[in-house]
């Protein structure tokens, strides 16, 4: 035989059965963290989710507040996207002062400047007389009026 050639002869090789012992529940193992992360990922991502979409309502409801404290009344708007411009000092409209009351990362609103919950899905809000905000999640599903909607209630 040459240098640099290796030698086989043709034999297999037997596993220690301690080794073959250990492979196997390392695979197992694997497989059931692979399992859970599966299974459970879905749930941490959706309460994740649902939190980032409690503390965008606290934050509206805040800035109304603060809103009052400034001009002795609640904001009054037609629309998410007016309402958050007049929270976020963009619309001198309700707003003479342009107080940035509230304020959110751009990737939270759409081309229309509404702002947006975690599932991509305007958030419908509006203002009662007394300053009571009433916002209104569609969910994962993005449908409003189905089980999974999530409201400030």
């Amino acid at each position: 035989m040459e240098t640099g050639e290796l030698a086989f002869s043709g034999k297999r090789r037997e596993q220690h059965p301690a080794l073959r012992f250990a492979l196997i529940l390392m695979v197992a193992m694997l497989m059931a963290v692979t399992a859970r992360i599966v299974f459970v990922a879905p749930h941490v991502i959706f309460l994740a989710k649902r939190q980032k979409l409690t503390n965008e309502m606290f934050q509206v409801q805040t800035a109304m507040s603060s809103y009052y404290t400034e001009y002795s009344e609640y904001p009054t708007a037609h629309d998410n996207a007016t309402l958050i411009k007049m929270l976020n000092g963009e619309s001198a409209e309700g707003n003479q002062r342009h107080i940035a009351f509230v304020s959110f990362m751009q990737s939270d609103f759409d081309a229309k400047g509404e702002l947006l919950d975690p599932w991509g899905t305007p958030i419908d809000l509006s203002v009662t007389a007394d300053g009571k905000l009433h916002a209104r999640s569609a969910g994962p599903d993005k449908i409003f009026g189905t089980p999974d909607d999530i409201t400030n209630q």
